[in-house]
């Protein structure tokens, strides 16, 4: 999901570059600090990542028995 938002907001860069490119720079960077800080908030709150990677898991399991069937 990044990749493709990044993707697209390079695209648009290649565009807009003499009118928009600060703009779209600053919102680059908000984003990019957003997400940083939500990945540090999930590190810290262990009991939410350990609840996140058991879901994962399940998932995972999931798509196997899905793939082996």
């Amino acid at each position: 999901m990044m990749h493709g938002r990044k993707s697209m907001l390079a695209s648009l860069m290649r565009e807009k570059r003499s009118t928009c490119h600060p703009v779209l720079l600053i919102l680059v960077m908000i984003f990019g600090t957003h997400h940083h800080l939500r990945m540090s908030v999930m590190m810290l709150n262990q009991g939410y990542l350990d609840s996140m990677m058991r879901m994962m898991g399940l998932f995972w399991s999931l798509v196997a028995s899905a793939l082996i069937e």
